[in-house]
């Protein structure tokens, strides 16, 4: 069948059987990533793209309104440099279409100048060598043919070795490449696109299929990959703005004063941006004025990196946000997060990169209505697992308690098929649990097996105790964590609770003080008191929310009763801080009679 010109239903289903193609080559792709960091996940970002596109994206009556639903579709899924470089061209593809029925050979000539362009566009220092450069070739060679060529597949079919070539050519485009004998992995990742598009145009009528992966007669050298190359900026930051009126450039300027890599797709209504920066709660805490914040994505390539190539130990150790732990000892021991999701009015955060630091507990005081946690999705926790497990032996999953949460929950299912991922209910929260999550790194750091580290675990969550002593009652009678009724009571009694977590996990209330001095000493003698049958404290640590002050003559305090410092004095994240409010400190304690 010789299509000469595409209809909306033709169309989608070339652009569908393309992102297949994308998704095939998925792990091939990951494999030579170099470029711009070498953290093995350019095809997961681009496969990210393309299935949004396939999920989300329709076929419409007019091919304009087909190419801005699949120009849409791809924001929800781009993420990464080149699955946002990869979403922009769909977004450029949809620009200026006229309302039509069918595209000529000429239609689309113009929309892909266009859209080669836009790409190009969106970034703030493109680099020849790249996808960009494979966008622009194929709207170049495109340009040329609509003189002589009638029909579409035709047209492909003529172009896909000089993108070919144009793809083996970013072996020595790229300095990043130059000694590696790789291809730039997005380059080759939009060249399987193009691949795919064509082969739908070879036969239309076909229903599309899953795809098989297939191999490319191109160079691929999976040792010469530059796992030394130093990162310039530690998060790949990622979010979608909304507003009535996104200035792109403005945007753009301000997120080069803070790292790089910069890239923006969509529209002016609603755009997503990547940034490489060491601080994305400062981008967060500053874009929440410019629009609404959606589908945040955080990446710590650091961890990425030290996974693929220079992992301390044979297992790898993952917590949730919610566990209370000094950046450092998790750089020490090169803990993975899952951070839990926080909404703020209308704005979708993650908890540990939502806020630049002291910004949280003023936002809370002029909120009309409350932030709320929920846990991240299955999907979001399988792909972090799946890629531990790939590059571990084993992995342990220390939790947030059941009780508290549908995190551990969630874990599980994510983890089911992954035989070598371990997950821990560790019937704790916030300091305990990050006192738990440190004896587990101790462990592995030991080399114990994983069947030892779980039973020692599980026999120090006994010995591992919490109280936390609130300044007041609003934030959790907000957060709905008590009744208004026992909030009004305890502000006129001046009662100050002391929460603590039972043997099954639960919040409780646990006793009450009625002055913020008697509260440290309390906190001091119910700690002693789990001192019983000759059991010594093994390790502690305090944390608080905005509270440094309070904390530190804690800690003096502390330090004479017990006879050492505390293991860390750390703000506690904002996922538990917002439940216990401002002004809030807590202490955690590990006993042991036997450990040295």
């Amino acid at each position: 069948m010789t299509i000469s010109a595409l209809n909306s239903e033709q169309l989608h289903g070339a652009i569908i059987s393309g992102c297949q193609e994308v998704i095939a080559q998925k792990e091939q792709l990951n494999s030579i990533n170099v470029f711009p960091v070498a953290d093995s996940d350019t095809g997961s970002n681009m496969a990210s793209t393309a299935k949004a596109v396939m999920s989300y994206s329709s076929v419409k009556a007019f091919v304009n309104e087909t190419l801005q639903s699949v120009a849409e579709a791809s924001l929800l899924g781009a993420r990464g440099n080149s699955g946002m470089i990869f979403s922009q061209f769909f977004n450029g593809l949809s620009e200026h279409v006229e309302p039509k029925e069918q595209l000529t050979l000429a239609d689309f000539n113009k929309l892909l100048g266009q859209a080669a362009q836009s790409a190009h566009q969106a970034i703030l220092s493109p680099l020849d060598g790249t996808m960009l450069t494979i966008m622009q070739t194929w709207a170049n060679g495109f340009n040329q043919l609509t003189h002589y060529k009638t029909s579409f597949y035709d047209a492909f079919q003529s172009l896909l070795p000089s993108l070919k070539e144009s793809v083996e050519q970013t072996t020595q485009t790229l300095e990043a490449l130059r000694d590696t004998d790789l291809v730039d992995a997005g380059a080759l990742g939009f060249y399987y696109f193009v691949q795919g598009f064509s082969k739908y145009l070879a036969k239309p009528d076909d229903r599309i299929k899953p795809l098989k992966s297939i191999s490319e007669n191109l160079v691929i050298n999976h040792e010469a990959i530059h796992s030394d190359t130093p990162l310039s900026y530690r998060y790949c930051t990622e979010a979608i703005i909304k507003s009535d009126a996104v200035n792109k450039e403005s945007l753009k300027q301000f997120l080069a004063q803070h790292g790089d890599s910069i890239v923006l797709t969509g529209s002016d209504k609603m755009c997503r941006f990547h940034l490489h920066t060491d601080t994305p709660g400062l981008i967060f805490t500053a874009l929440m004025e410019q629009g609404t914040i959606e589908h945040p994505k955080v990446d710590d390539m650091l961890r990425q990196k030290e996974a693929a190539h220079h992992r301390k130990a044979k297992i790898a150790l993952v917590t949730d946000s919610s566990a209370d732990i000094p950046s450092s000892l998790k750089d020490q021991h090169q803990i993975h997060v899952l951070p839990l999701n926080m909404s703020l009015g209308q704005h979708q955060l993650l908890d540990g990169y939502g806020f630049a630091a002291n910004d949280f507990y003023r936002k809370l005081e002029s909120l009309t209505s409350y932030p709320q946690t929920s846990l991240p999705s299955v999907g979001f926790i399988q792909e972090k697992l799946s890629y531990l497990s790939n590059h571990y032996d084993e992995v342990l999953v220390v939790s947030i308690s059941q009780a508290m949460s549908g995190t551990y929950e969630s874990i599980l299912k994510a983890s089911d098929s992954l035989k070598n991922v371990h997950v821990l209910n560790s019937r704790m929260s916030s300091a305990s649990l990050g006192l738990l999550v440190c004896f587990a790194a101790e462990l592995i750091a030991e080399n114990k097996p994983i069947d030892n580290i779980l039973s020692s675990l599980n026999k120090a969550i006994d010995e591992t105790h919490l109280f936390v002593s609130l300044q007041q009652v609003d934030s959790m009678v907000r957060s709905g964590r008590i009744s208004q009724l026992s909030g009004r009571l305890a502000k006129i009694s001046g009662v100050k609770p002391i929460i603590s977590i039972d043997s099954d996990g639960k919040g409780i209330l646990y006793d009450k003080v009625f002055s913020s001095k008697k509260a440290l000493t309390k906190l001091i003698s119910l700690t002693k008191k789990q001192q019983s049958e000759g059991k010594r404290i093994y390790q502690y640590s305090i944390v608080h929310a905005d509270a440094e002050n309070k904390a530190n003559e804690l800690a003096a305090l502390c330090t004479e009763t017990f006879g050492k410092p505390p293991a860390y004095i750390e703000p506690v994240s904002a996922a538990i801080g917002l439940h216990a409010g401002s002004g809030s400190v807590a202490l955690a304690c590990m006993l042991t009679s036997d450990r040295e």
